[in-house]
C-alpha cells in the first residue's frame, strides 16, 4: 500500500469520526441559539436583570426539551403497551411543547415586530404573562413522568408476578397417585409409591 492509499484511508477514518462527533454534539449545541436570543430580549426588551434573564432562557430552554423528550417517550410506552387501559396521553407533553414554541416565538419574534410603542407595551405584557404561566407545563411534564414511572412499576411488577406463578406452576409434582393422590417429585417415585398398594 503506497503513501496516497494510507493517507485516504487515515481521512476515511477521520471523516467517520468527525461526523460522529458533530451529530452528537450539535443537538446540544442548538439550543444556545434561542436561549442567548431569549436571554437578549429578556433583558434589554424587557428589562429583566442579566442573572434573571439568563436562568429565565436557560429554563425556557429545558422545558422543551423535557416536553419533547417526554412526548416521545409516551409515544413509545404506548407502541410496547397496546392494551388501552395501559396507554398514557400524549397530549399533556405535546401541549407543554406548543406552550415552549409560543413563549420562544413571543419573546423573540413579536418584541422585534416594527409597529408603535403601544404595541411594544402590549407585547411585553403578553410575554411576562406567558412567562409567568411557565411552572404549569413544567409541572404537567413532571406529573407525566410520574405517571409513566408508576405504570413501568406496575407493568413490572405483573412480569414479576407471572413469572413467580410459572416457576411455582413448574415446581409443582406432576405426578400423582390415583389411589391415594400421593404427590410425587418424579414417575419413579411414583412407581415406587404404587408398589405398595400392590402388596
Amino acid at each position: 500500500m503506497n503513501f496516497f492509499d494510507k493517507t485516504n484511508e487515515w481521512i476515511d477514518a477521520v471523516e467517520g469520526s468527525v461526523i460522529a462527533m458533530v451529530t452528537t454534539l450539535i443537538p446540544w449545541l442548538a439550543p444556545a441559539l434561542p436561549a442567548y436570543l431569549t436571554f437578549y430580549h429578556l433583558n434589554q426588551m424587557v428589562q429583566i436583570p442579566m442573572v434573571v434573564a439568563v436562568a429565565m432562557a436557560m429554563t425556557v430552554e429545558f422545558l422543551g426539551l423535557a416536553a419533547i423528550s417526554t412526548a416521545f417517550s409516551y409515544m413509545k410506552h404506548n407502541k410496547e403497551n397496546r392494551a388501552k387501559m395501559r396507554k398514557v396521553n400524549v397530549a399533556f407533553p405535546m401541549g407543554a411543547y406548543i406552550f415552549y414554541l409560543v413563549v420562544v416565538l413571543s419573546v423573540n419574534v413579536i418584541l422585534e415586530l416594527p409597529f408603535g410603542d403601544e404595541f411594544h407595551r402590549w407585547a411585553q405584557i403578553v410575554v411576562i404573562a406567558l412567562l409567568t404561566l411557565i411552572s404549569a407545563p413544567a409541572f404537567v411534564i413532571v406529573i407525566a413522568r410520574q405517571q409513566q414511572k408508576e405504570m413501568e412499576a406496575e407493568k413490572s411488577e405483573r412480569l414479576a408476578t407471572v413469572k413467580r406463578e410459572k416457576a411455582k406452576v413448574k415446581k409443582e409434582p406432576k405426578y400423582v397417585c390415583g389411589i391415594c393422590e400421593f404427590k410425587a417429585i418424579s414417575q419413579n417415585a411414583l412407581n415406587g409409591h404404587m408398589k405398595r398398594h400392590r402388596r
